[in-house]
């Protein structure tokens, strides 16, 4: 049981470009409270070293940050990282300020290490600001392995705004939920592979366009994509559904406001 509370790291960046300000590699019961921290790479989220078998690691599992400030220094790096393959389990971020950097928060599993899948990830009240990669993301989640899937993930008023970046991408996703979100960007929103997600409460999508693919083999005897109540476009063109006839018939409804 880990509690940084209020701690501050600052200007922690050499000509190498790797500083790390904070390295985590598991296992359980991290709390963040009003840390800020100012690094090259801000918070690097890595596997457990202990537990290195596939279906038995937790690296970081039990993890809550509040009110805490991130933000990269430099043009190389992300604001937060997790390490490719490192699993997460009830982890929650909630009113950070993360800034700068090429990503908010990058997450690739690229199916190099062996399947994990996690489970009941939330980001809450997330602001990216002063991005500075035209291919970077506010919150990038990746897998590219089919066997290593996101289990209830919930993003819920996300700002990410900044110009040239872009705003959301989602991979591999079993059970998820975008509310109250304003995002801008070349491509404000890419889902693919994903089955039962949901856009509700109040979103402003801009320029870019949305993909939505539910892909891949099925898990869940349902597949479902819905934009519903006040989900904004600013443009009919904006958002591009694409399906799967390999599922059969995935249901993806639109109840939503094309502006």
């Amino acid at each position: 049981h880990v509690i940084l509370d209020h701690i501050k790291i600052d200007s922690w960046t050499d000509v190498s470009g790797a500083s790390i300000g904070l390295q985590t590699q598991g296992r359980e019961d991290l709390i963040l409270d009003g840390v800020q921290i100012n690094a090259t790479l801000p918070w690097s989220i890595e596997m457990n070293p202990d537990y290195p078998g596939a279906g038995v690691n937790e690296d970081c599992n039990f993890c809550h940050v509040r009110d805490s400030a991130f933000a990269a220094l430099g043009s190389t790096q992300p604001v937060i990282k997790v390490q490719d393959g490192a699993k997460l389990s009830n982890f929650t971020i909630e009113s950070p300020v993360i800034s700068m950097g090429t990503y908010g928060m990058y997450w690739l599993d690229s199916g190099s290490t062996p399947a994990n899948n996690s489970f009941m990830v939330t980001l809450k009240h997330v602001d990216w600001e002063q991005g500075t990669s035209a291919t970077g993301w506010g919150v990038y989640f990746n897998r590219t392995n089919a066997d290593s899937k996101i289990y209830g993930l919930t993003l819920d008023t996300i700002t990410s705004c900044c110009t040239p970046t872009n705003g959301i991408y989602l991979r591999q996703i079993r059970g998820g939920k975008l509310t109250n979100s304003f995002l801008l960007g070349t491509d404000a929103l890419n889902v693919s592979s994903v089955e039962q997600f949901d856009m509700d409460g109040t979103n402003w999508i801009e320029a870019g366009t949305t993909e939505v693919s539910p892909s891949l083999a099925s898990v869940l005897p349902i597949k479902t994509v819905t934009f519903a109540m006040s989900t904004y476009f600013t443009t009919a063109s904006d958002y591009t559904i694409l399906c799967d006839s390999t599922l059969g018939s995935p249901v993806i409804s639109l109840n939503t406001a094309i502006l």
